[in-house]
């Protein structure tokens, strides 16, 4: 699954990992929309959690990518 939040592409998945669900996020950050506290421009997320099921997980992983762009990113034209 893909979407936009605030100029940021974010990239889900879901997968096994040590026979338990996994949610990821990628998250591909605009130029100049990175704040000061980080420079780089792509962040990578991994989710543990004790999920019911990969929509849970990729739905956990949207709201925890999303919570990160609207700390780390300087917002421009928010959604």
């Amino acid at each position: 699954m893909e979407f936009e939040h605030r100029r940021c592409i974010v990239h889900l998945t879901a997968g096994i990992e040590n026979n338990a669900i996994v949610g990821h996020a990628r998250i591909e950050l605009p130029r100049r929309a990175v704040s000061t506290t980080s420079g780089e421009d792509v962040h990578d997320m991994e989710f543990h959690r004790d999920f019911i099921d990969e929509n849970e997980a990729i739905w956990f992983a949207r709201e925890g990518a999303i919570a990160w762009i609207d700390e780390h990113v300087e917002s421009g034209d928010p959604d």
